[in-house]
């Protein structure tokens, strides 16, 4: 694990910057290689959801107002509110997840069409030496990873990510109705857990690079074995070369283990057992200062809860969209640079010209 004191305050921000940057260039290039009608139906399905989140955390509010009511012997009150308020937004809510989840579906069916379409374009504009050269970072079996990390990137961001992601904050959001001081330590404990996210997110993707070099090329290696399956039977050197295939892609896990298991676990429960004990003292705070009714800490309590899970999710976040981005921008580096030769405009070559003659 890196020591903050080996690392001047300077090189820490420049590295979460550099990070920050790289992970923002190739998730944009991903949104540009998407229809513009699958964006369109994935920022509906987005603002649709947050929408939705709102609608049907605003049950738990009415919820306080139930127990609160039946505290003072107000059932019919109660009654009223359970029938209406609660069956009512819950009906509403509903309807619009409904259609969240239409257009998300829109969304992801055109996009998956759209992701498919747009790499194999660009894999097709490079030259055929440059597929079949030995030092190729990107051949067919690479372009084919990078399509199920750009759906895997996709899933998260229209399945996943905005579930946790907005939950998180509309919870916050209506902590601040009932308690202004209790919003504003959620609001400060949200603004702790994206800072370790960018941080650490940084030393991981450092980390993961290196180590999905050593996939990529045990991968590569593997597919070349493979292709040469009847050689290998022919000669009868089936557990050798499976021996082989095993100690080469043995390096990289060993490194994947030393960082997830033995490293990230860790450091990530650190930043678990802070915030259960920010949102336990909330929950003191609420009863013993804030005197808060029934009503009130039954709600909050719910939200802080719902924080709570949402906050476990960074940790999920961050291995899963790390190693999928890691991956997506070797790709792009190589795909979004210009090819030596182009085909498409008549053979014009465009690489670096020679002074000699």
């Amino acid at each position: 694990m890196p020591e903050m004191g080996k690392r001047s305050i300077s090189t820490v921000f420049r590295s979460v910057y550099d990070t920050y940057r790289e992970t923002k260039t190739s998730l944009l290039w991903v949104w540009t290689i998407l229809s513009p009608y699958g964006r369109k139906k994935a920022v509906q399905s987005t603002f649709t959801l947050l929408a939705a989140l709102f609608v049907g955390m605003s049950v738990t509010y009415i919820a306080k107002e139930v127990i609160d009511a039946l505290g003072q012997g107000l059932r019919a009150y109660a009654l009223c509110l359970t029938l209406f308020g609660i069956g009512g937004v819950l009906t509403v809510n509903q309807l619009m997840m409904g259609f969240q989840a239409f257009t998300r579906e829109l969304a992801w069916n055109d996009n998956y069409k759209s992701v498919i379409s747009s790499l194999t374009r660009l894999f097709f504009m490079r030259t055929a030496g440059e597929m079949v050269a030995e030092d190729n970072e990107v051949g067919a079996e690479q372009v084919e990873s990078a399509k199920d990390r750009i759906q895997n990137i996709l899933y998260m961001i229209l399945f996943e990510g905005p579930t946790f992601v907005l939950g998180m904050f509309a919870a916050a959001v209506l902590i601040f109705t009932i308690d202004v001081y209790a919003g504003l330590v959620v609001l400060m404990l949200i603004c702790l857990n994206v800072s370790w996210f960018l941080y650490f997110n940084s030393i991981i993707d450092e980390k993961v690079e290196v180590i999905d070099k050593g996939f990529r090329r045990a991968n590569r290696r593997m597919i070349e074995r493979w292709n040469f399956a009847l050689s290998t039977k022919t000669n009868g050197v089936e557990d050798k070369i499976s021996q082989q295939i095993a100690d080469e892609v043995a390096e990289p896990l060993a490194a994947d283990r030393a960082i997830w298991a033995y490293w990230f676990i860790p450091v990530d429960l650190v930043r678990g057992t802070f915030n259960n004990l920010v949102l336990t003292a909330i929950l003191g705070y609420g009863i013993w200062f804030a005197q808060w009714s029934a009503g009130d800490f039954a709600a909050i309590f719910f939200w802080l809860m719902m924080m709570l899970d949402r906050f476990g999710y960074v940790g999920h976040l961050m291995r899963h969209l790390t190693s999928q981005v890691v991956r997506v921008r070797a790709v792009r580096e190589v795909l979004s640079s210009e090819p030596v030769f182009r085909y498409d405009v008549g053979i014009i070559f465009t690489g670096e010209r020679s002074d000699a003659v």
